[in-house]
């Protein structure tokens, strides 16, 4: 997580799989780049557009139900 604002960009997918988010965003905003970011890096084939709209539905529909974003202490179930 950094400033990524001289980038022009909330986000970054690098071709080794990592990405970064800008570190101002929270919330939804944030939880929808995450989600752009990641669909470029499973499908760098995705047309911008498609991207930013599945982004923004998927954040959407998983912020409506109830899923939000914890700084610490997450982890995944085994």
């Amino acid at each position: 997580r950094r400033k990524l604002g001289k980038h022009r960009a909330h986000g970054q997918a690098h071709d080794d799989g990592t990405i970064e988010i800008d570190e101002r965003l929270t919330g939804l905003a944030k939880l929808q780049i995450l989600i752009h970011e990641w669909l470029h890096v499973f499908e760098w084939a995705l047309p911008e557009e498609v991207v930013d709209k599945m982004s923004r539905k998927l954040a959407l529909f998983l912020h409506k139900n109830g899923a939000r974003l914890v700084e610490k202490g997450d982890r995944l179930l085994p």
